[in-house]
């Protein structure tokens, strides 16, 4: 299974941008002017691969979508009808995004799931660190 596509928007509050992958050829180059989140998009297929979900939640963006050859999909979006504030506290301005990772098998969402952060880093109660769970 190879990476056919990546594509983020809202990265920053302004670009979208989609990276189609030259699979046949083997070698992708993204390039573009300084400032436009080269570096940043590498950064979040960094964390997603590596379960480091905290790092995508320091990224603002709307919506970021890794798509395969086999027609699988990860969508992981920006869910603020999910926020659980806290009234007061020292934590209340960690718990300003929370993300949802959606499985696309074949067009259908098979799941969707928190993907277990809020920017605090404590995940939501009943939820273990890190993954997505399987319906």
């Amino acid at each position: 299974m190879r990476i056919r596509q990546v594509s983020v928007s809202g990265l920053f509050g302004i670009f979208d941008h989609v990276v189609p992958m030259r699979i046949a050829e083997r070698i992708t180059i993204i390039h573009g002017p300084n400032g436009f989140g080269k570096t940043t998009l590498l950064q979040m297929l960094n964390a997603f691969f590596s379960s480091r979900y905290r790092d995508l939640v320091n990224i603002p963006f709307r919506q970021f979508a890794i798509e395969f050859d086999n027609g699988h999909s990860v969508v992981i979006r920006d869910a603020p009808e999910q926020l659980q504030l806290e009234p007061e506290g020292p934590h209340r301005a960690d718990q300003q995004r929370r993300l949802i990772a959606q499985l696309v098998v074949d067009g259908s969402v098979v799941d969707d799931s928190p993907l277990g952060m809020i920017a605090s880093g404590r995940p939501p109660e009943g939820r273990q660190r890190g993954g997505m769970r399987r319906r």
